[in-house]
């Protein structure tokens, strides 16, 4: 690994050395001073810490926005940074891990080995070493990284692995023209070695690309241009790279994430948070860090991380290598030079709301169920109150939330909450939901009140009208009928055609009798069937009562009525 184990003892050879060259009468000044280099930075990284991580205190308040930005981190966290024994009056930024390894750029010159000055920074070009991370995120044994990807006549500031580990993404400084642009890599392992460099397709002439993050499954880059079509100086950008490993066209992130200023140093936690640096977004000062949730496709807009990890000067290059601990990239004060990498260790801050839902009565309302969502729409608890109508849960300071409250026999209601009191630990907010019952609902139900039936002579239309079925079906549909349905009938005994016609005057007359008794016309409906629907079937054997039970008409009475609806 890291092109062979020469690389990775090149410290202990060094030492070993610098003995020898003690022991030299005629050793040359340039010469001994390279090798202290070398023994100082050895000594340094094997010393145990004594720095204690500190926490920043400033507070500011901001008139654009009017938000705090105190110790507490507005995403929740509060961070203990500490500056690293790895740093030299040099730059060092931190880039990514490698094979548990903790990969960073430097200016610093190792020994003998020391690169061409940057004419831009009049330090040596950078290149990327790797070290081992101790227990206490002290960076050990540093060596560099690849003789392959390092030049000593340019700048290796910033690389990127796949998740496979197969497959590095870095800048190279490239000279065009009189000018010394970054410009971004690629590299694959092959039997321990970095080969197959090409430059990507993407990179215009005249333009800067840089801070390139590889997602974890490698289908996507990350990066940071001033090519053209930026909102500002340098914006954060993603590509797609297929199968294949070709690399589609560059897409600007949008005015969520970039600003008119510079915006670098993407990095992705998982697949639903952006971290990056800007000098555009309300800030400390210089580059701050930001947090931009990913939910939904789209990112969110972004958060600043707060005074206890960000600055007055520039902070950036955040990456985390454990749940709650991690590095970046500052020159704030206090620092061994230039660029210094810091380590950070955090600590989530723990805040509850205990929800109440009571009546109008102020009782309070047990198995009410809540729903809790935060501001991009994610469920964060759907459970139900308890036997005071209660339900805790816990929230992240300075993030909103919707509660969505339902109860059977109660009005739906949603609550909005906001965790303002963002720099009180283990503190619990309290919210009341009151409930009003619902009113009463009704729907129009539709029924039959009764059938009655009245059965004729042989070949006769007409009855008596006061025999008891006529008059109890007048009754029921001068009491608020809606509808009046008259079925007629016939027997058999005639032609069909003349049974269909008997049955229509049959329901005629019943139908006339009710009008002229005061039931309205327009509610009656007469439907004649001859003798296509006896009662009884019996052919040419029917009994006189079998034939009297066909020679019919049905008197069907229909009502409305309003009747509650019963509620869930």
């Amino acid at each position: 690994m890291f092109e062979g184990v020469f690389q990775y003892y090149i410290c202990f050879i060094a030492k070993v050395l610098l003995i020898k060259l003690l022991k030299m009468n005629n050793l040359k000044l340039s010469v001994l001073i390279g090798f202290a280099a070398v023994a100082t930075s050895f000594a340094q990284t094997n010393e145990i810490a004594s720095v204690e991580y500190t926490t920043n205190k400033e507070e500011v308040r901001f008139p654009i926005r009017e938000r705090r930005i105190n110790k507490l981190d507005p995403s929740g966290f509060k961070y203990g940074v500490k500056n690293l024994k790895v740093n030299t009056p040099y730059t060092e930024l931190t880039n990514h891990l490698y094979k548990n390894k903790f990969i960073y750029s430097s200016s610093k010159k190792i020994g003998v080995f020391k690169s061409d000055i940057d004419p831009k920074t009049n330090e040596p070009y950078k290149l990327l070493f790797c070290g081992d991370i101790a227990k206490d995120q002290e960076i050990k044994h540093s060596t560099f990284f690849s003789n392959t990807l390092n030049t000593d006549k340019s700048n290796e500031t910033f690389s990127t692995f796949t998740e496979d580990e197969e497959t590095v993404y870095f800048t190279r400084s490239v000279k065009e023209g009189d000018q010394e642009l970054l410009k971004i890599f690629r590299a694959t392992l092959e039997r321990g070695a970095w080969k197959n460099i090409e430059m990507l397709s993407f990179n215009m002439e005249g333009f800067e690309y840089d801070t390139p993050y590889v997602s974890p499954n490698g289908d996507k880059l990350f990066f940071a241009s001033n090519m053209p079509g930026t909102i500002g100086g340098y914006d954060i950008y993603v590509v797609n790279i297929d199968e294949n490993g070709k690399v589609g066209t560059p897409r600007n992130l949008g005015n969520e994430i970039n600003t008119s200023k510079d915006e670098k140093y993407p990095y992705m936690m998982g697949d639903d948070a952006l971290y990056f640096a800007s000098s555009g977004h309300y800030g400390l000062g210089g580059y701050d860090i930001f947090e931009s949730k990913f939910v939904n496709n789209r990112f969110y807009f972004p958060t600043n991380m707060g005074s206890s990890i960000n600055s007055i000067s520039d902070d950036f290059g955040f990456l985390i290598n454990k749940d709650d601990e991690g590095y970046f990239t500052s020159d704030r004060t206090g620092g061994q030079g230039g660029y210094d990498i810091y380590a950070f260790k955090r600590e989530k801050i723990k805040q509850y709301v205990d929800i109440q839902v009571l009546d109008e009565n102020g009782a309070p309302l047990i198995s009410s169920k809540v729903l809790v969502k935060d501001s991009y729409n994610r469920v964060i608890a759907d459970s139900y109150t308890d036997e005071n109508g209660m339900m805790n849960i816990e929230v992240m300071p300075y993030n909103s939330y919707a509660f969505y409250v339902n109860k059977k026999g109660y009005n739906d209601n949603i609550a909005s909450f906001e965790a303002l009191d963002g720099d009180k630990e283990d503190y619990t907010y309290t919210e009341t939901i009151t409930m009003t019952e619902k009113s009463p609902e009704y729907v129009e139900v539709e029924f039959v009140v009764g059938t009655d039936e009245v059965f004729f002579a042989n070949d006769k239309f007409k009855v008596s009208t006061e025999i008891e079925a006529l008059q109890e079906a007048l009754a029921a549909a001068k009491d608020n009928a809606y509808e009046v349905i008259i079925n007629a009938h016939a027997d058999q005994r005639f032609t069909s055609e003349y049974n269909m016609t008997l049955s229509q005057k049959r329901g005629e007359f019943v139908k006339a009798f009710l009008i002229e008794n005061g039931v309205k016309a327009d509610i009656i409906s007469v439907k004649a069937f001859g003798e296509t629907k006896p009662r009884v079937t019996c052919d040419e054997d029917c009994s006189k009562e079998e034939l009297k039970e066909n020679r019919r008409v049905e008197i069907i009475i229909k009502k409305k009525e309003m009747k509650e609806v019963k509620q869930d």
